[in-house]
């Protein structure tokens, strides 16, 4: 279901149960809805001329020097209104807090590893950082936190013998 710009305003910035409980939510259940929350701002994507000039449409805008004066690339493609810029930042802020909150949970930041790791197929690439930082962690921020870096390394450990376990090869 696609929301009004107006909707997903209102929408954006009150509580939801999903950001409420976050300690009893699985990793895959959050990220679902940190995508629906992304999902819902006010951002048309673009690759070629003709595209960005329907997505100037879908913002009642045309291709005029002065209405490509009210757009603001974000990008990747991606484009916003210059109106939206605020509440474009705030929205990001919020997905990277409600992350940074779910991490701080041991149990979800094991659980998230695991996701990650397979979703980045760390088992044949050794890049296990791909997966941490997918968790918004670097490896700078471990070394700072030696109760997180045990936990990505026993994760690390875990994953990789139920990857031989398992012939994930």
């Amino acid at each position: 279901m696609q929301l009004t710009w107006l909707q997903a305003k209102k929408r954006m910035f009150a509580p939801t149960a999903c950001f409420k409980q976050k300690k009893t939510m699985n990793y895959q259940t959050f990220k679902l809805e940190q995508q629906e929350y992304f999902n819902n701002l006010p951002i048309i994507y673009a690759y070629s001329d003709e595209q960005f000039a329907e997505c100037m449409a879908k913002f009642g805008l045309t291709m005029s020097d002065e209405d490509k004066k009210k757009i603001v690339s974000i990008g990747y493609g991606g484009y916003i209104q210059r109106k939206d810029v605020e509440l474009y930042q705030n929205a990001m802020r919020k997905l990277n807090k409600d992350k940074q909150d779910y991490m701080s949970n041991a149990d979800n930041f094991r659980e998230a590893l695991m996701y990650e790791f397979g979703n980045h197929e760390c088992q044949i690439s050794g890049r296990y950082e791909d997966a941490l930082n997918a968790c918004g962690i670097f490896v700078e921020d471990l070394e700072k936190d030696n109760t997180r870096k045990r936990i990505f390394l026993q994760t690390a450990k875990d994953f990789y013998n139920e990857c031989v376990e398992n012939n994930w090869f």
